[in-house]
């Protein structure tokens, strides 16, 4: 039996098989954050843990979307729209939230 698929549900069902593979960009970030963040005014710019986990949700969905074949769009979609924004956190600090919280704190402790 033969099941035919349309393009956008193979990247869909690719990008649900690689999920912990997006997750595990957040904490390529933050070892690479001297490169990735610069000069980054944490305490402006991320003035809360929320804050920040939303836009390394934005971050880990630019750089994912860079190397895979669905896009940027197509991870935001997927995101956004099959998993969701809070629930992406919640896994990515359920598998990562040690070493994003002791990184955040660093940042932000002048703050």
């Amino acid at each position: 039996m033969k099941i035919i698929i349309t393009e956008s549900q193979y990247k869909k069902l690719t990008l649900q098989r690689r999920l912990a593979d997006i997750m595990e960009e957040g904490a390529m970030i933050i070892d690479y954050a001297d490169e990735f963040y610069g000069d980054t005014d944490f305490c402006r710019h991320y003035p809360t843990l929320e804050v920040y986990m939303e836009g390394m949700t934005q971050d880990i969905i630019h750089q994912y979307g860079y190397i895979s074949d669905a896009g940027v769009e197509g991870v935001w979609n997927f995101i956004h729209s099959e998993v969701g924004e809070k629930n992406f956190i919640d896994m990515l600090l359920e598998e990562h939230g040690d070493k994003i919280v002791r990184f955040y704190k660093e940042k932000t402790k002048e703050c």
